[in-house]
């Protein structure tokens, strides 16, 4: 899917040839996920927060780390071993997913080359590694043992060929019934994900444990879409349409609203977040990462709007990072966005540079909108800050130059020089420590 961008704003989709009336929005991901866009076809809600382990499942780890020698050396000793550890059938379901997760590795070597080997569930746990397969049979078969109804699913996934390629893979992964309903489990993407050196890399990722259907669906299609579990099963062509996002986009509580929107080579996405979050965005085009200043994330109570130009026609990919806010060192890849714009706004667009700080608190800058200003001229600044008690430009001189705070606004008017040019606040009072909220370049 890739969004055309025209020189009258016009949106144009290219699907297998046809022209569609429609938004659609092409997402390259490094790395296995799901996604958040509300589903048109069925209805089904999204965004929801990753479901959370219950209670006790730290002891459940422990316990299965100090495993003793020999546990797993059958089937039927390691079910055993798991079987005992809790009575609940959701805790078992995890004990198994969790083990999975730290003794299979992904067999890369099988992955490229095409030989697979013996992807029996004793073979698997005898050998310690597999390709997805061999997690799904091993699940499965570990399940029975136990006492649990399970499925094997196979279909399509949005993986390392997808990241790599834009081609779908095959897959595998399961469904297991708990309180009368079933559940979707990815084994193989719960232990980890490989890399672009093509080497797997182990990593516990609970997102893939009982994920909710309506996200599940983004990243994994099924060859019987019943096991998709949702309202009404997609196609598979709308399924290659929706965008695939990481999981980081739901442990943090996003949902997108609506399409992006086009205006000529401008570009903007609008979110809703359950938590109290920040974003972060780069762009790149044929390898090479754009000035930050073509790039902005803005955030208001609980909706982010993330917002690109770009200087020419071409391919651009809008990677998303999010993290929370008190933390602006832990943002989380969240999904790539490329979007082919027929049209380019110059390399001399461009938005204020406005940081984290700016973020955080809820700020907003109305004016001046763009990244580079005039020296000499008389330019009126107006910006949306509700925490601060003191707003003030500081230009390149070293000269300070305090906004008119009126309500939650600061503004003012002042002659910018050139240089670069900075803006700080103060959320304290009396106005003490100031932070940098946002750069200018004047020239």
């Amino acid at each position: 899917m890739t969004i055309l961008i025209s020189s009258g704003g016009t949106v144009r989709t290219l699907l297998t040839g046809s022209l569609l009336a429609t938004v659609l929005i092409l997402v390259e991901l490094t790395a296995p996920g799901g996604a958040a866009t509300a589903l048109a076809a069925s209805g089904a809600a999204s965004g929801a927060p990753v479901q959370a382990p219950a209670p006790g499942y730290a002891d459940l780890r422990q316990r299965i780390m100090a495993a003793p020698p020999g546990v797993a050396d059958s089937l039927d000793s390691l079910a055993s071993f798991l079987a005992g550890l809790t009575t609940d059938p959701r805790g078992r379901v995890y004990a198994i997913f969790f083990w999975l997760a730290q003794n299979i590795a992904y067999d890369t070597q099988g992955l490229f080359s095409g030989d697979f080997g013996d992807l029996t569930p004793a073979s698997v746990l005898q050998r310690r590694e597999a390709v997805c397969a061999g997690y799904s049979r091993l699940f499965h078969a570990l399940a029975g043992l136990m006492g649990l109804n399970s499925v094997e699913i196979s279909g399509l996934a949005k993986g390392y060929s997808y990241a790599s390629s834009g081609t779908l893979g095959p897959h595998a992964w399961n469904a297991v019934e708990l309180d009368g309903r079933w559940q979707l489990i990815d084994a193989t993407w719960g232990a980890g994900h490989v890399d672009h050196q093509r080497q797997f890399q182990r990593k516990l990722d609970e997102f893939y444990f009982l994920t909710p259907p309506a996200q599940f669906i983004y990243s994994h299609f099924p060859h019987d879409r019943a096991w998709q579990l949702v309202a009404a099963p997609l196609s598979l062509t709308e399924f290659e349409h929706l965008p695939d996002l990481e999981p980081a986009f739901f442990g943090r509580g996003l949902a997108l609203l609506g399409d992006p929107v086009v205006s000529g080579g401008r570009w903007s996405l609008e979110l809703a977040t359950s938590q109290d979050v920040v974003g972060s965005v780069n762009i790149e085009s044929s390898g090479r990462r754009l000035p930050d200043r073509f790039a902005s994330v803005t955030r208001q109570g609980d909706r982010l709007r993330v917002s690109a130009v770009f200087p020419r026609p071409g391919r651009y990919a809008v990677q998303f990072y999010v993290g929370p806010a008190g933390d602006a060192r832990t943002l989380d890849r969240a999904g790539d966005f490329v979007v082919e714009a027929v049209v380019g706004e110059g390399e001399r667009a461009g938005f204020p540079q406005g940081s984290i700080v700016l973020q955080a608190h809820g700020g907003a800058l109305n004016l001046p909108a763009t990244y580079y200003l005039s020296a000499g001229q008389a330019q009126p600044f107006d910006l949306r800050l509700p925490d601060a008690t003191d707003v003030a430009l500081v230009d390149a001189a070293e000269q300070w130059h305090h906004l008119t705070k009126s309500g939650d606004r600061f503004q003012g008017t002042v002659t910018v020089v050139a240089g670069e040019l900075r803006l700080f606040a103060a959320f304290n009072s009396p106005a003490v420590d100031f932070e940098e909220i946002a750069t200018y370049q004047v020239e």
